[in-house]
């Protein structure tokens, strides 16, 4: 059996396995997250702030890449209704905008996307700017959903994120002490946007 035939047994499991049973709803959080189909209002100048911020924190970020990375944030923010805020804390946490970033285990681009999860999401070219963060946000907005209904919604998608939702689940919604540093790093580059 070829890498390619293997890679798309892997994405077909991945996809498959999210045919799961919802999780069933809780009391609502305020500042839960909408269902994709729900629009999100982001503020105009959000992605000329993202692209600053990319830029102060990865300061081997060009004009140029800074500019797409901000664009990209907020039309797939809006496509997939996530907050770009939130989006950009990710990419920050796991690449610091280092388009090129490859992690030890594979992870690639700006939101460190492993190659069977990036498939699964539509990217083709883990290291476009554009493929990347819409990946990125695609697979976000899939963490938020698998955990609808719950109150730590938004740390429950973080962590699944990081670890797969797989594992945090099998947890029963527990995670470790690096998950909890990386969902606190997140939120604190949030606060900062």
């Amino acid at each position: 059996m070829n890498t390619g035939a293997i890679v798309a047994i892997l994405v077909l499991i991945f996809m498959f396995s999210s045919l799961g049973p919802k999780v069933p709803p809780s009391t609502k959080a305020p500042g839960k997250y909408p269902t994709q189909q729900k629009q999100i209002v982001i503020p105009s100048g959000t992605a000329d702030g993202i692209a600053s911020f990319a830029q102060e924190y990865g300061d081997w970020v060009t004009d140029e890449d800074a500019a797409q990375i901000g664009n990209s944030i907020v039309k797939y923010s809006q496509t997939y209704a996530v907050d770009p805020r939130l989006v950009a804390g990710v990419i920050a946490r796991e690449s610091r905008f280092n388009k090129n970033a490859v992690s030890s285990s594979g992870a690639q681009g700006l939101g460190q996307l492993l190659p069977a999860t990036g498939a699964g999401m539509g990217v083709a070219d883990s290291f476009d700017i554009d493929q990347n963060v819409m990946g990125t946000v695609k697979y976000i907005r899939l963490m938020l959903d698998r955990w609808d209904g719950h109150n730590d919604q938004v740390q429950l998608a973080l962590a699944s994120y990081k670890e797969g939702y797989g594992a945090i689940k099998g947890n029963g919604g527990n995670y470790s002490e690096g998950t909890a540093r990386y969902i606190k790093d997140i939120m604190a580059l949030y606060g900062k946007l």
